[in-house]
Formats: structure tokens, C-alpha cells, sequence
């Protein structure tokens, strides 16, 4: 994706949220989230994974589009267009608040490895793009070259690994999109960039 706003924000650290663990993820490295004023991404455990950055104030009352068909995460990127980047495991799904999540991660060497890029797609079903919350680093409003999809990109800081992590919010309707997250990588919105590229024409029009 090329993204018409394409800054590199200074890096600011994201606070973490010590009391939120996500149920039935096996991947819970440093971003176990739930709704919390500032968008947070929680760093209280490290194991192999990383869990979404949970949208401050969920809300389903602001659908404008009605129900929303779920989109299953795990079907936007194939195996061969992940290895391309570097060698990611299989996916893994699961839920947050009853939104479908899926995580690729690429296995770390150690535990402080921090070159293992994780990688989180969530589809808020009654979140849209202007309910993205900063995490830090501002909110940078654009649109890919594609197929002109509205998007908006923040960025901060995880606590654990001292290391960016970028979000980027894909408009599918008024109050529903799809979050690209990546994280414990150096460079995470050039990956992130690019999974939305390949992310974008598979995604339906609210």
C-alpha cells in the first residue's frame, strides 16, 4: 500500500495495561488488550506472540451501514505472500470480543529477540475508521493507491521490547474495518505498508 500520508512519527511509549489477558489465545507477548483510554497495548507477559491493540470505546451503537457480513482475517494473506517478508508460522485465529483475530508470527530465537516480526489482522464489525484511537504516535489519515480504500495509521512504542509498532485501520464501511498490526520489528509500518497492499482488493465494500 502506498499510503497518502506517509509519515514517521517520533517514537512515543504506549502505556501498558497490566491487568487485561485475552482468553483463548495461545499468543500473548506484549499485546493482550481490552478497551482502555488510550488504546493501549498491554506488555505484561512474553512468550512467542502478541495480541491486538483493542480499539478504545467499542461501541456497536455506531453502525451506519447495518449488520456487517464477518470477514475471516486468516483468509487475507496466503503463506506465499508472507514468506516474501520472512518466515512466518502458520496463522492462528481467535477473538476479541467476539471479533475475529488472526496472528502470524515468525519464530523468535530467543526471548529477546526483537527482529521476529508479529503480525495481528482483526475485523472490528461495528468499529470504523474514525473510531481509531491514538497510540501515541498520532493518527495519520490516508488513502491506498488501489482502489482509493480510506485508512488511518498510528504508531507507538511496546514497553517489553522497546520496539515500534504500527497499526493501520482499513475502512471497509462507516463503522466497520480492518486493523493491520505489526510489531517487534524495527521498520513495522514498511511491513504493514505492504500487507495492506496485498490486503486491500480482497477486502469487501461496506
Amino acid at each position: 500500500m502506498r499510503v497518502v500520508v506517509r509519515l514517521r512519527s517520533a517514537a512515543v511509549v504506549v502505556s501498558v495495561l497490566a491487568a487485561v489477558v485475552m482468553a483463548g489465545c495461545s499468543q500473548t507477548e506484549a499485546g493482550s488488550a481490552s478497551p482502555g483510554p488510550d488504546n493501549s497495548v498491554s506488555a505484561s507477559s512474553e512468550p512467542s506472540g502478541s495480541a491486538p491493540a483493542m480499539p478504545s470505546g467499542s461501541n456497536s451503537e455506531t453502525s451506519g451501514n447495518g449488520p456487517v457480513q464477518p470477514v475471516n482475517p486468516c483468509s487475507l494473506l496466503t503463506r506465499d505472500e508472507l514468506s516474501r517478508f520472512d518466515d512466518f508460522g502458520e496463522p492462528e485465529e481467535s477473538t476479541q470480543q467476539g471479533d475475529p483475530v488472526c496472528t502470524w508470527a515468525v519464530a523468535k530465537e530467543s526471548a529477546t529477540d526483537v527482529e521476529a516480526p508479529i503480525v495481528n489482522v482483526v475485523h472490528w464489525q461495528n468499529l470504523g475508521v474514525a473510531d481509531v484511537v491514538d497510540l501515541g504516535g498520532g493518527i495519520q489519515p490516508g488513502r491506498t493507491d488501489t482502489t482509493g480504500r480510506e485508512v488511518a495509521r498510528t504508531t507507538g512504542i511496546n514497553e517489553v521490547t522497546e520496539t515500534p509498532i504500527c497499526m493501520i485501520a482499513m475502512a471497509i464501511g462507516d463503522s466497520s474495518r480492518l486493523d493491520v498490526q505489526v510489531g517487534r520489528t524495527a521498520e513495522p509500518c514498511d511491513l504493514a505498508d505492504q500487507l495492506v497492499e496485498i490486503i486491500d482488493p480482497k477486502l469487501p465494500w461496506g
